[in-house]
Parts: C-alpha cells; structure tokens; sequence
C-alpha cells in the first residue's frame, strides 16, 4: 500500500489517504466503458432516444465483399433512413448511428480500424466508406470494360437478338444498346 497526502484537508493537516497499488499492466487494459470509437456524434439535443431493434433489422447488410455494390448499399440505406423519424434528430444524426449496424464481416472490420474521434458528418463518412469499397481502380477498370467491348465471334447482331422477345415489335430503331 502507498501512502499519499491528502492536501484537500479543510484544517490544513496533513492526513494520510491510503490507496492500494495497480500493477502498470492495468493501466494499459482499456475498460469497458473506455471503448473508443471512429464516429463522433453530433451533441443531442434530447437526453435520451431509443433505436428499436425492428428498425435496425430493416436496414440493409453490406459485408465488403467484392461483389457487392456500396452504391446500392447506400441508396438502400437512405431509402429506409427516409422512413425514420425520431423526435429532435435530423437525418444526419439518425443516417450516422444506424450505419454502423449496415456493416457485417471485413466492413465492420474496416470501420473499427479507423482512427478515433476521425469522423464528424455524414458525408465524411459516406466519403471513407466509398472510397474504401468503390475506389479509383474499380471505376476505371468497368470504364475500360465499356469502352473496350466488342462483338464477340457467333454473337447475333442487331435485331436478332430482339426476335425471341414478346417486345420486340415495338422495338426502337433508334434506341442504342450497350
């Protein structure tokens, strides 16, 4: 036990508080309640509110696999947040709290390695998630997809590959297909 002054003594003595010692390991175990996170919500204007469960199982699952469209992610996202309203919380505060439960696998994953305390709006973290899920490289390799396509050997041209559809006569000569 270490024995430390206590100078907070109305009478100016000099008493003796004694507090235990901690091993230096449990100063570096964070506690629970110390948990860190990348998102920093904006203040509230209401002491409480509570996100049901029914609403959180309604919005859509993205779990970062490459197959997967984080385009698609966020309009089905916005369309359910569109349905929520909770009193004295704007878009923005709802679309922020209910996105990290969007996130399933190497997603989650991604949103808990973020720095702490480094995502302020919506649009901060809209911007890292896109960024992380549809970069530069993936857009300019379905560009050159487009721009480099070509008839493949055997493969019908024009209007026969129309034929077999019940829409086909009312087909526009002057429409274009990719």
């Amino acid at each position: 036990m270490a024995e430390i002054p206590n100078n907070n003594n109305d009478e100016g003595g000099g008493a003796l508080v004694v507090q235990p010692r901690k091993p230096l390991r449990e100063f570096s175990i964070p506690k629970v309640t110390d948990q860190p996170s990348c998102i920093v919500y904006p203040q509230l204007i209401v002491d409480r509110f509570e996100l049901k469960s029914g609403m959180i199982h309604l919005l859509p699952t993205y779990y970062g696999n490459t197959t997967e469209d984080p385009y698609m992610h966020i309009k089905q996202f916005f369309e359910i947040c569109a349905t929520i309203k909770i009193q004295n919380l704007d878009d923005e505060q709802i679309k922020m709290r209910l996105f990290p439960f969007s996130l399933k696998d190497k997603a989650k994953s991604w949103l808990y390695s973020l720095p702490n305390a480094s995502i302020h709006t919506w649009e901060e973290l809209s911007n890292k998630f896109l960024q992380k899920f549809f970069p530069a490289q993936k857009t300019n390799k379905i560009r050159k997809e487009i721009l480099g396509f070509t008839q493949k050997e055997g493969e019908a041209q024009g209007d026969d590959k129309f034929l077999p559809t019940p829409q086909h006569r009312e087909f526009d000569a002057n429409a274009i297909f990719l």
